[in-house]
């Protein structure tokens, strides 16, 4: 799978396609730094860098329009995002932090091994 780059600068007359601006309040509060907002964007091709060590070309894609969304709307645009990565990597549900940890009956299980010298008696 190719890397790509994102491009989200809006210069001064693309200002009005920047709806991110609306939260840029909460953006900036600390306390909400762990949030998560569901945006709907449109792209663009924009440039590309090859390297020549590797010979690997990553695009970048420009982000031409942006607008935040919420309520029934993100809702809505969520379970659009999950049918779309579904269909992208045949997974049923997004990863999460946890994925490659296994789990037995009591929960995650610990990889360490066992103190011998405990077990003794």
């Amino acid at each position: 799978m190719t890397a790509v780059r994102i491009s989200g600068t809006f210069k001064k007359d693309e200002r009005p396609f920047n709806g991110l601006e609306a939260i840029a309040e909460s953006l900036l509060d600390h306390s909400l730094a762990g949030q998560d907002y569901t945006v709907v964007a449109k792209v663009r091709a924009h440039a590309s860098r090859w390297t020549a060590e590797d010979g690997e070309e990553i695009p970048t894609a420009k982000i031409t329009r942006v607008e935040v969304v919420d309520g029934d709307d993100a809702a809505a645009v969520e379970a659009l995002i999950k049918q779309q990565y579904r269909k992208r990597t045949g997974q049923s549900s997004e990863p999460t932090l946890f994925d490659d940890e296994p789990a037995g009956e009591d929960g995650p299980s610990s990889e360490r091994a066992r103190d011998e010298w405990l077990d003794e008696k």
